[in-house]
């Protein structure tokens, strides 16, 4: 089994042409890129934040015919929350920080900071994986929402991913009003292998983790 790491996130290297990648929390596009320049394959990016929708991810979408991306955010149901749109001291924005869930300060400790919140528009999980008869990878990066998404996450919807990257972020409950425990995380690992899942974790320092089946 030979691993594969692209920005991060860490999943078993046997894409090819054929493949669907789908990536939840594309950010700027890093992920998605580095799956479009190996595999050439179609990948379908989700990103709530509109200054990164309208310049990197669009730019992405005009050099390649197989990207395409939506302007939403995922949560567990369809419906309307605010995202705090974080920025850099340089007033770019920071992406990595971006978030549905409520921060106790509109200045994080590494520096970014809040310059804006609006309104975005929320996909379910299940809405989008439905699409699908297939997902080859479901990658998960969106800034604390995941453990509301994956229990939310009907197994049969889940069961068509070969493979589910996802970044848990517990090392950032320090910022959040909402509180994410160990418990949380030990529940959907539990759900994942229930279904039929390998789970692995992928990262010394934080606990993302690879599902993978065999």
């Amino acid at each position: 089994m030979e691993l594969i790491s692209i920005c991060g996130h860490t999943f078993i290297d046997k894409l090819d042409s054929d493949s669907v990648v789908v990536d939840l929390g594309a950010n700027r596009g890093i992920f998605s890129k580095g799956i479009l320049d190996r595999y050439d394959c179609k990948v379908v990016a989700y990103e709530p934040s509109r200054l990164l929708c309208n310049n990197e991810l669009a730019d992405l979408k005009k050099q390649y015919s197989n990207f395409s991306f939506k302007q939403n955010a995922v949560w567990s149901r369809q419906k309307t929350m605010t995202l705090s749109d974080f920025y850099d001291d340089n007033g770019n924005t920071s992406g990595v920080a971006n978030s549905l869930i409520p921060h106790k300060r509109d200045r994080r400790n590494d520096g970014r900071y809040i310059r804006e919140k609006y309104d975005v528009k929320c996909v379910s999980i299940n809405n989008i994986l439905k699409n699908y008869e297939k997902i080859d990878i479901l990658k998960i990066d969106i800034e604390g929402s995941e453990i509301e998404v994956l229990n939310s996450a009907l197994d049969k919807h889940l069961s068509k991913c070969d493979q589910v990257c996802v970044e848990f972020h517990l090392f950032c409950q320090h910022e959040y009003e909402t509180k994410i425990t160990i418990d949380d995380l030990v529940k959907i690992v539990k759900k994942m292998e229930n279904i039929g899942f390998e789970s692995r974790k992928t990262n010394s320092k934080h606990p993302d983790y690879l599902f993978y089946k065999k």
